[in-house]
């Protein structure tokens, strides 16, 4: 929807391996991010009270964290997938 779609872990390997222009965006908690993550990912974390709906300002600070460039894929990953 809307341009958005799920990948899988080895589509989400290959665009990684690629070397295009795209931006990476961890959501685990801080923690979980300082202790390990893809090299050039941005931390966000979004939590359970996240699922349906961002609140306004965190809404607004998600933005910022993407930047401008509406030309490059985005991936979004966390620890699991259920």
């Amino acid at each position: 929807k809307d341009g958005y779609a799920l990948t899988t872990p080895q589509e989400a390997q290959a665009l990684y391996a690629s070397g295009n222009n795209f931006f990476m965006v961890d959501v685990r908690p801080d923690y979980e991010f300082k202790a390990g993550h893809l090299p050039g990912a941005k931390n966000f974390e979004i939590d359970l009270g996240d699922r349906l709906e961002l609140k306004p300002q965190k809404a607004e600070a998600f933005k910022n964290v993407l930047g401008t460039d509406k030309n490059r894929e985005i991936v979004i990953y966390c620890r699991s997938f259920r």
